[in-house]
């Protein structure tokens, strides 16, 4: 999470949203943001995707935002980094895309939603910016011109990715219906439909 003091703001990062360039280049002096760490609620491992929002800055009015991504394009996005995390860790076990979504890994960044992920740690009260707009969005939001690597925000083609409906079928069941649901995503459709 990355918070502005100054402008009573906190902005949420699920994992595969930018979470990492965006605190990286926001926790910088230029921007002002703070890198808010705590224990994950699933593993209890530290990181910066933690959300907890403190009732301090509840009464105090905060402003809370979350980063949204596509779930199509997310999960692609997670994909990528686990088979990065496999050739790094020199695991010759690399799947397909296909076979990731069919079978993910047993871990919560492979399995939660964002809609998953804010439901989990409590958090009802939220505005939304897109992944996919997010430098104009930020801009926006902390009143501030933000330079962004483009490397961490360039969307993939989906359509590459998602071509056979069984794949399609079980994204959308299993993954991003509550997603498009709830930020106004568009659910993919079969070809045989």
């Amino acid at each position: 999470m990355i918070y502005f003091p100054d402008k009573n703001i906190a902005i949420i990062t699920p994992p595969h949203t930018a979470s990492g360039n965006l605190h990286k280049t926001l926790c910088l002096a230029d921007y002002g943001g703070q890198w808010v760490v705590g224990p994950c609620l699933y593993t209890g491992n530290i990181n910066h995707h933690y959300c907890k929002i403190p009732t301090g800055w509840k009464h105090e009015g905060c402003k809370i935002v979350v980063v949204v991504r596509n779930p199509y394009d997310r999960l692609i996005g997670l994909y990528k980094h686990y088979e990065w995390w496999l050739k790094k860790n020199e695991i010759e076990n690399i799947k397909t895309f296909s076979q990731y979504v069919l079978k993910r890994p047993n871990s919560w960044i492979d399995n939660k939603t964002i809609t998953d992920f804010l439901s989990d740690n409590g958090v009802e009260e939220y505005t939304t910016i897109r992944y996919e707009s997010i430098v104009d969005d930020l801009n926006q939001l902390i009143s501030a011109k933000v330079d962004l690597l483009p490397r961490y925000h360039k969307p993939n083609v989906i359509s590459e990715w998602y071509c056979q409906d069984e794949i399609i079928n079980e994204v959308n069941s299993g993954w991003a219906n509550k997603d498009c649901e709830n930020f106004g995503y568009r659910v993919l459709k079969c070809s045989s439909v």
